[in-house]
Formats: structure tokens, C-alpha cells, sequence
């Protein structure tokens, strides 16, 4: 499916690609797998050992009313960091969404685009989750990260989650947090997917291996 795409060079070899939101995710992991299998084909001949370029994204979903300069500037310190996170040993994406947590990023958002591929059907189910309870979700995994002093009457946030997971009892959540887990390495893990959701649509991407 062909979706509509700006491009500007910006210099060396990055360049600046502006699409919809809602095609941000299928676009950014189609064009890193079509990267990486060109350089394959090109380079077949290559010696064993020889480590292959590859293509990663700073991406930044904002309203069309944010300055032009600022978004840049976002996206080149996501590019940073998808990079790094990687040390370009594979290709990858790093994100911000302006539009949910302005202009600071909670918790780790670079994933390899491997990664992106192999939970695509996981990530297209939870992307079909309804809006109202992830965004119940994603204010109580905020809390969790926000709060620092808590009154004695007030149900902490952590078993809030907890008692919301197991009421939802949303089997793909299920997966991600296993018996409806509140503990720490389950709420990043939640909070990754549902970020991603937020704008990820059910589509099939190309495989990068």
C-alpha cells in the first residue's frame, strides 16, 4: 500500500521523511527491512566478518502546529539514541510522541527493527485493544513513574494496575504481564507496548533477517 511521503534532504546521509501518523510505524519498518535487504543483495560478494551498513530512525509524532525546528531537533537526538542502542550492529528506531507525553520520553523507547517485526502480530492486538482502556492503562503505568509520596488512603497505583489487569483480562496483556504481574520489568514492558500502539496499525511489515 503506497502512502503519502515528504522528503527533504538534510545532510550527509540523513535525511528528513514526513508521513501520517497512522502510516509512521508501517513506513519506518518497511523502509529499514527494504534498506537492509538491498545491502544484502549488494553486497553478497562481501568477506565473511565485514560488517554491513544499516539504517536507523529518530521518528517524532507531533501536531502539525509544533515548530519545524523543534521536531528536528527532537527527532536528530532520537536518531542518537536509536543508534546507540544498537551501536550499529542492526537497525532500529527510537521515538517520541509529542501528542501523549510532550516533550520528554519516558522510560527506554528504542526498539530494533527486528524486534518491531517479530511482535507485529502482538503489537496489531494490542493496537485493537479499545482506546478508553488503554489510555486507564497508560495513566496508571504513569502514576506508577510519577508518583513519590502517597497517602495511607489511597490505593497505590501499582495495585490499581494490578486489579485492572486482572479485571480486563485481556489475554495479549496476559502475555506481556503474566498474571497480571504490576512489578517493575512488567510496567516498562506494558508501557513499550502501548506507546507503540498508540499509532501502530495492523499491517504486515517485511522481514529484516
Amino acid at each position: 500500500e503506497l502512502v503519502p511521503v515528504h522528503i527533504a534532504q538534510k545532510k550527509g546521509d540523513d535525511i528528513v521523511v514526513s508521513v501520517a501518523a497512522d502510516d509512521a510505524w508501517a513506513f519506518v519498518t518497511t523502509m529499514c527491512g527494504r534498506f537492509a535487504g538491498a545491502i544484502r543483495d549488494e553486497l553478497k560478494s562481501a568477506k565473511a566478518g565485514v560488517t554491513l551498513p544499516t539504517l536507523s530512525a529518530g521518528m517524532v509524532f507531533h501536531h502539525k502546529s509544533q515548530p519545524l525546528p523543534d521536531v528536528l531537533a527532537k527527532a536528530h537526538d532520537h536518531l542518537s539514541l536509536a543508534k546507540n542502542s544498537t551501536r550499529g550492529d542492526g537497525a532500529s528506531v527510537s521515538f517520541l510522541d509529542l501528542t501523549a507525553d510532550g516533550d520528554r520520553a519516558v522510560g527506554d523507547r528504542a526498539f530494533t527493527v527486528e524486534e518491531l517485526t517479530t511482535r507485529a502480530g502482538q503489537l496489531d492486538r494490542v493496537s485493537r485493544i479499545p482506546a478508553a482502556q488503554r489510555t486507564q492503562l497508560l495513566t496508571l503505568l504513569r502514576e506508577c513513574h510519577e508518583t513519590a509520596y502517597r497517602s495511607d488512603d489511597v490505593e497505590p497505583p501499582e495495585e490499581a494496575l494490578e486489579r485492572r489487569l486482572g479485571t480486563m483480562r485481556i489475554p495479549v496483556l496476559m502475555e506481556i504481564a503474566p498474571d497480571g504481574d504490576s512489578g517493575r520489568q512488567s510496567r516498562v514492558a506494558l508501557r513499550r507496548a502501548l506507546d507503540v500502539a498508540r499509532w501502530w496499525r495492523p499491517v504486515r511489515v517485511e522481514e529484516t533477517a
